[in-house]
């Protein structure tokens, strides 16, 4: 029986640099971002993260949305795969600050009807969801210009605990079992002649068919934890960093820290003024 740790073997791939990214985006193999460290890039990732949360005036929204831009030049993903990711959160921020130039603020801008945009509602949603964009653009750009199991490793080289990096793993992994369960069932039950749709007739059926994924997806789930631990799962076995830091990577690192740090002055010397 080995002792091997299975969040430290080898089945997570080796960093290389080329393959597809985080979600399976084919990258070219000279992209700059592919070939920076990915330890480098989650320190830089996280500078430019808070530096970007740390603005609080709409006159920086420009140079914080240049900033996710800059990086798709050099990540090699398409715009087209950029859009297509960034579709769904899009939709979600934009139904939750629709509402807000009509709801907050004192100086009325534009009159609809009996709908009043207010200035200070308008500023706040545009603020929002400027940062909104440029924090999620530039963490998708980053985390997909590397493979998801060496934006795992590499995490766990930054001393994020093992368990935290084998559940992040796992969750995707397993998210991606259920689809295909739910696929299937689905397929089979259409084969009998139901019907997909919301109706009071159909509600037994959808409950039924949630339940069973549900004790089929715990039942897996068991299995899969006997015969980790079966294999030595959460024992210690320390091995050195597949890693290597080389000067190249420390200067597009220090750049990155640079651009944040200079959003965050600017923020500051806005907010002073």
């Amino acid at each position: 029986m080995s002792s091997r740790s299975p969040h430290k073997t080898d089945h997570w791939g080796q960093p290389g640099a080329s393959g597809d990214g985080a979600t399976g985006e084919r990258l070219p193999p000279k992209a700059l971002l592919q070939r920076w460290d990915p330890r480098c890039k989650m320190l830089g990732l996280l500078g430019l993260v808070l530096a970007i949360a740390m603005v609080n005036d709409p006159a920086l929204l420009p140079l914080v949305l240049a900033i996710p831009l800059l990086l798709a030049l050099f990540s090699g993903l398409s715009l087209s795969f950029i859009l297509r990711r960034l579709c769904y959160p899009s939709l979600l921020i934009v139904l939750l600050l629709l509402w807000l130039p009509f709801a907050v603020g004192d100086t009325p801008w534009r009159t609809f009807g009996p709908l009043t945009l207010y200035r200070e509602g308008l500023a706040a949603a545009l603020l929002i969801g400027g940062r909104f964009l440029g924090i999620v653009l530039t963490a998708m750009i980053v985390f997909n210009s590397t493979p998801l199991a060496t934006n795992l490793k590499a995490m766990r080289a930054l001393g994020l605990p093992w368990v935290m990096v084998d559940m992040a793993l796992l969750t995707l992994r397993y998210l991606q079992v259920l689809k295909r369960d739910l696929q299937q069932m689905r397929t089979a039950m259409r084969s009998r002649g139901w019907r997909n749709r919301l109706q009071p007739r159909n509600l037994k059926t959808i409950a039924w068919l949630t339940g069973s994924l549900l004790l089929r997806s715990h039942e897996r789930a068991d299995w899969i934890y006997r015969a980790m631990r079966l294999r030595g799962y959460g024992q210690s076995d320390h091995r050195p960093s597949e890693f290597k830091v080389g000067a190249m990577d420390l200067l597009l690192l220090g750049l990155t820290m640079a651009i944040a740090l200079l959003l965050a002055l600017f923020n500051l010397e806005l907010v002073v003024i």
